[in-house]
């Protein structure tokens, strides 16, 4: 029963991971787009997002343009640092070491 109980534990922090990496990813593209409205210019997220606002047909329109891999490697990435942060070891803070030696 611990053996399902471990594996729960590593699917859900995996899916926990990819949840705050795309969570993160979609706020920094949310940024991008407000930022690329209030100043009315190109805003280029470096291998994420290329962001501006045109007129077409007497409009004003939102265009952009998507890197799709490098967005899921962004979101790959945050998801392995949030599984391997979680199931680390944790060490000993430096007082309670320091507290044992006395």
């Amino acid at each position: 029963m611990k053996l399902f109980t471990r594996i729960g534990n590593i699917i859900n922090t995996a899916v926990l991971g990819l949840f705050l990496g795309w969570s993160i990813l979609f706020l920094t593209v949310f940024a991008v787009f407000g930022i690329a409205h209030l100043t009315d210019s190109i805003i280029y997220f470096p291998g994420i997002i290329k962001a501006w606002f045109a007129l077409e047909e007497g409009q004003r329109v939102l265009l952009f343009e998507p890197e799709y891999i490098r967005i899921l490697i962004v979101i790959s990435t945050i998801a392995i640092i949030y599984f391997v942060m979680t199931w680390r070891k944790p060490r000993k803070s430096l007082s309670e070491s320091l507290r044992f030696r006395r």
